[in-house]
This record gives C-alpha cells, structure tokens and sequence, in this order.
C-alpha cells in the first residue's frame, strides 16, 4: 500500500492542514486582543482616577491590533498555499 503523505499529494494536504489551523487562531485573535486592550485600559484608568476613557481606547486599539494581524495571517497564508 503507498505511502500517501509522500511526494505531491501529501505535500500538499499538509499546506492545506496548516492553513486551516492558521486560519483557526483568528476568533483567538479577535477576542484576547480587545480583552488585553480592555484590561490594561481599565488598570490605566484606576491609577489616573479616570472613568472609562481608557478602557474605551484599548478596547478600540485591541481590534485594530486584532484585524491587522488577521490581514497579515491571511496574507502570510495565501502566499503558503501558492507555492
């Protein structure tokens, strides 16, 4: 019986399955992200006796910084699977 992870085929399942669990991190991504922002937002807020300015501004940075580096994995992976 042949072994089919070898040669072509199975070179190109592997880049499929690595694809996929790439693509997988992303509601990772989009949820630690804002909870990070939020949190360091919150600890800013406490120490400068704020309301909720600075939670605000790290929620809203968190997703910026969660959607970049979505963008950049969906580049990072595109470019895997054109090889």
């Amino acid at each position: 019986m042949p072994d089919n992870r070898k040669g072509r085929g199975g070179e190109s399942n592997t880049r499929y399955y690595r694809a996929a669990l790439m693509l997988a991190t992303i509601p990772i991504y989009m949820g630690v992200a804002p909870a990070v922002g939020w949190w360091l937002g919150r600890w800013v807020d406490g120490k400068l006796g704020t309301d909720w300015v600075f939670q605000a501004l790290g929620v809203a940075l968190g997703f910026v910084s969660a959607i970049r580096e979505t963008v950049h994995l969906i580049r990072r992976v595109q470019k895997d699977l054109d090889r």
